[in-house]
Protein backbone atom coordinates (compact mmCIF):
# COMPACT_ATOMS: atom_id res chain seq x y z
CA UNK A 1 0.00 0.00 0.00
CA UNK A 2 1.56 3.41 -0.99
CA UNK A 3 2.06 5.97 1.82
CA UNK A 4 -0.22 9.12 1.63
CA UNK A 5 1.36 12.52 2.11
CA UNK A 6 -0.09 15.47 3.63
CA UNK A 7 0.14 18.12 1.44
CA UNK A 8 -2.23 20.54 3.48
CA UNK A 9 -1.35 23.67 3.57
CA UNK A 10 -3.44 26.79 5.42
CA UNK A 11 -3.57 30.03 3.74
CA UNK A 12 -4.63 33.48 5.17
CA UNK A 13 -7.00 36.00 3.33
CA UNK A 14 -3.40 37.42 2.11
CA UNK A 15 -4.14 36.26 -1.48
CA UNK A 16 -0.17 36.85 -2.31
CA UNK A 17 0.53 33.85 -0.83
CA UNK A 18 -1.67 31.44 -2.98
CA UNK A 19 0.29 32.16 -6.81
CA UNK A 20 1.52 29.14 -7.71
CA UNK A 21 -0.48 26.29 -6.46
CA UNK A 22 -2.19 23.19 -7.98
CA UNK A 23 -4.49 22.14 -5.30
CA UNK A 24 -6.68 18.77 -6.06
CA UNK A 25 -8.95 20.01 -3.18
CA UNK A 26 -9.12 23.44 -1.51
CA UNK A 27 -11.99 24.58 0.97
CA UNK A 28 -12.40 27.96 1.97
CA UNK A 29 -14.07 28.31 5.01
CA UNK A 30 -15.80 31.65 6.22
CA UNK A 31 -15.46 33.52 2.43
CA UNK A 32 -18.17 36.03 4.06
CA UNK A 33 -15.60 36.88 6.48
CA UNK A 34 -12.79 37.72 3.95
CA UNK A 35 -12.56 41.60 2.21
CA UNK A 36 -12.59 40.57 -1.29
CA UNK A 37 -12.61 37.72 -3.27
CA UNK A 38 -8.74 37.69 -4.54
CA UNK A 39 -7.76 34.53 -2.64
CA UNK A 40 -10.89 33.13 -4.17
CA UNK A 41 -9.93 34.14 -7.84
CA UNK A 42 -5.99 32.40 -7.09
CA UNK A 43 -7.99 29.05 -6.14
CA UNK A 44 -10.10 29.18 -8.63
CA UNK A 45 -6.92 29.74 -11.11
CA UNK A 46 -5.06 27.21 -9.43
CA UNK A 47 -7.92 24.46 -10.61
CA UNK A 48 -6.91 24.65 -13.86
CA UNK A 49 -3.37 23.15 -13.27
CA UNK A 50 -5.03 19.66 -12.03
CA UNK A 51 -7.88 17.41 -13.69
CA UNK A 52 -10.92 17.28 -11.67
CA UNK A 53 -9.76 19.48 -9.10
CA UNK A 54 -12.35 20.29 -6.71
CA UNK A 55 -13.25 23.78 -4.10
CA UNK A 56 -15.49 24.37 -1.64
CA UNK A 57 -17.11 27.08 -0.25
CA UNK A 58 -18.55 26.92 3.22
CA UNK A 59 -19.35 30.51 5.48
CA UNK A 60 -22.02 31.89 7.06
CA UNK A 61 -24.04 34.71 5.12
CA UNK A 62 -22.13 37.82 4.68
CA UNK A 63 -23.60 41.04 6.44
CA UNK A 64 -23.13 42.84 2.80
CA UNK A 65 -25.38 42.50 0.37
CA UNK A 66 -22.61 43.82 -2.10
CA UNK A 67 -20.09 41.07 -0.79
CA UNK A 68 -18.54 38.38 -3.21
CA UNK A 69 -20.17 35.44 -1.60
CA UNK A 70 -23.75 37.44 -1.37
CA UNK A 71 -23.43 38.14 -5.23
CA UNK A 72 -22.64 34.03 -5.60
CA UNK A 73 -25.80 32.70 -3.55
CA UNK A 74 -27.72 35.76 -5.80
CA UNK A 75 -26.33 34.22 -8.75
CA UNK A 76 -27.01 30.69 -8.19
CA UNK A 77 -30.62 31.74 -6.57
CA UNK A 78 -31.32 32.60 -10.44
CA UNK A 79 -29.57 30.25 -12.00
CA UNK A 80 -27.31 32.55 -13.53
CA UNK A 81 -23.81 31.02 -14.51
CA UNK A 82 -21.05 32.13 -12.73
CA UNK A 83 -17.17 32.22 -13.85
CA UNK A 84 -16.35 29.60 -11.73
CA UNK A 85 -19.23 27.11 -13.09
CA UNK A 86 -18.09 28.64 -16.96
CA UNK A 87 -14.47 26.97 -16.08
CA UNK A 88 -15.49 23.79 -14.30
CA UNK A 89 -17.15 22.18 -17.53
Amino acid sequence: MAAIRNAGAQLTPAAKRSHGLAPSLWIYDEFAQAPNSDLLNNLRTAMGKRRESLGVIISTQAANDQHPLSQMIDDAMLGVETNAQAGAS
